[in-house]
This record gives structure tokens, C-alpha cells and sequence, in this order.
């Protein structure tokens, strides 16, 4: 590519038979690179199943999504250690981001676990900014 350059921007003359090296030495670098993205591919997601809670907690699964103009909704759901459903909710947001309503689903699922009198819980969210910001240490 450096001869085109000069080639571009300083008039050099390049023969072509330079020109055909450079073209052929640019489409190797392609093609390794090619083949190492192949041989060592990174997923672009993360396969997962939902597990039981261990006994006695109860599971909170929590999902939240939002509209382009920023309203949004969500809705938990919590299940115990045999996996039956204990309860559920659903809740709007007029305005938010995404991550704030991640974190309302949260909340207003765990004011639901105090009301029922429940304490030993998992905390189980698609979204992975809220959950660190919640294990995060100050």
C-alpha cells in the first residue's frame, strides 16, 4: 500500500508487477486474519438456562424494555425452589432509559418481596450494567 501512496501522492511511476505484489501481500493479511477470527471465533451471545433457586430462597427474574420515545415497561417474576410461581408483576415508566427501567424492575421487586415478608432472594436480570451496578462495591 506504500507504493500506491508514493504512486497517489508523489507521482512516482509503480511498475506493475509491484503493484500486483502489493495487491497480493494486502489480500494474505486479509485472508490471516480471516482465519484466525475463524479458528479462535468469539460468540457474539452467552447460552443460558434458568436454574432453581437452592432452598429456601425464592428466584426474582426481572425484564424491562422501552419505546423509542422512552416510555417503557416491565415485569418480574418469582418462583421458588421447586420453580412454581410465587407471584408476579408488571409496572409502565412515561420516560427512562433502559437501564433506568432495568433498575425500576428491580426495585419495585424487591419492595415486593418486603411486603410478602420474604428476605432470602436471587436477583436474576438480562441486564448486565444494572447487576453490576448493584454487586458493585463503594
Amino acid at each position: 500500500m506504500e507504493k500506491q501512496n508514493s504512486k497517489i501522492f508523489e507521482e512516482t511511476v509503480v511498475s506493475n508487477h509491484d503493484s500486483v505484489k502489493s495487491i497480493l501481500n494486502f489480500s494474505n493479511e486479509i485472508n490471516q486474519a480471516f482465519n484466525i477470527a475463524i479458528v479462535n471465533p468469539k460468540p457474539a451471545f452467552k447460552l443460558i438456562k434458568w436454574s432453581l433457586p437452592p432452598a429456601p430462597k425464592i428466584k426474582l427474574n426481572t425484564y424491562g424494555c422501552r419505546k423509542l420515545r422512552g416510555e417503557g415497561g416491565f415485569g418480574c417474576l418469582f418462583r421458588d425452589e421447586v420453580g412454581a410461581w410465587v407471584c408476579a408483576y408488571y409496572g409502565r415508566l412515561q420516560d427512562g432509559t433502559s437501564l433506568e427501567i432495568e433498575l425500576w424492575a428491580i426495585y419495585k421487586g424487591l419492595i415486593v418481596l418486603l411486603q410478602m415478608g420474604m428476605s432470602k432472594v436471587i436477583i436474576e436480570a438480562d441486564a448486565i450494567q444494572a447487576m453490576e451496578l448493584l454487586t458493585k462495591e463503594t
